[in-house]
């Protein structure tokens, strides 16, 4: 999208940031969602995502920080997510 010359999303770098992944850079559209994946169970589920949730201040971001909370360090690149 940059090669594009699509802007820079700066909620969705907010966003990521909240998370742990201070050295984003998003340009153009994202879309987020939620899902709930339990393998031994055999259940994946999308569910809702409100708007409450895409604030970079919601909980799910609080606890994706937190060691083992599935996000970044702060300082590293989401590579995996591109």
């Amino acid at each position: 999208a940059k090669d594009l010359g699509w802007p820079l999303n700066a909620r969705a770098i907010a966003l990521m940031a909240a998370c742990g992944y201070s050295a984003a850079q998003v340009y153009g559209n994202v879309f987020v969602g939620r899902t709930i994946d339990n393998e031994t169970a055999d259940v994946w589920q999308r569910v809702d995502f409100t708007v409450e949730d895409a604030s970079p201040m919601a909980e799910w971001c609080k606890i994706a920080r937190t060691t083992g909370g599935g996000g970044g360090s702060g300082t590293s690149k989401a590579s995996s997510l591109s």
